[in-house]
């Protein structure tokens, strides 16, 4: 989503992000799962509809490119405590 003229590229960050992250993601992708049970698909089919179809794509991606620095540079205590108010900025 965030390629072409006039979008942020995210790609660099939110990959530094997944790597420096993998324990903390990868718990928090457990607890989801547990909390949702059988309906872990349909939740996160609406998690990443609702991030993919944005009415100006442009905006989103500079607000999670940002995002995906700031985050890519926090610890993981640091990222789990900032998460919540982090994706409520590009929300």
């Amino acid at each position: 989503m965030c390629k072409g003229r006039g979008r942020v590229s995210v790609a660099s960050d939110y990959s530094r992000l997944l790597g420096r992250h993998r324990g903390l993601l990868a718990s928090a992708h457990t607890a989801e799962q547990r909390r949702h049970g059988g309906g872990f698909e349909h939740h996160q089919t609406r998690i990443y509809n609702r991030f993919a179809n944005q009415r100006d794509p442009a905006v989103f991606c500079r607000k999670a490119a940002s995002v995906a620095k700031r985050a890519a540079a926090l610890d993981s205590p640091g990222l789990a405590h900032s998460a919540a108010r982090l994706l409520g900025e590009i929300d």
